[in-house]
């Protein structure tokens, strides 16, 4: 396995996931915060939301993220968001 860069500044970077397909890492870019998209070769990085600790969905197509004490989903390839249920930590079922 060949390593990559695909974060500038770790210390700005954290609550990492990695997609389930392996191709992209969701992570939140601290000082905002902000859930990030980026391909696996550290390119295309993509904002999705304000919020924290991102977790794909199982297909690969949503994230969830809390913020300010609930959780939400976002579609990725429409962007459409919506809050889910009050409380943190998201986790999908497998």
């Amino acid at each position: 396995m060949k390593r990559r860069t695909v974060a500038t500044n770790a210390s700005w970077e954290r609550a990492i996931d990695l997609s389930p397909d392996g191709r992209r890492i969701a992570f939140v870019r601290a000082g905002a915060p902000k859930v990030v998209v980026v391909d696996i070769e550290g390119k295309a990085e993509s904002p999705v939301a304000e919020g924290d600790h991102p977790s794909w969905s199982p297909d690969g197509k949503r994230l969830a993220y809390d913020r300010e004490g609930s959780i939400y989903v976002t579609e990725l390839e429409t962007r459409g968001e919506r809050k889910i249920v009050n409380g943190g930590g998201p986790s999908w079922s497998r």
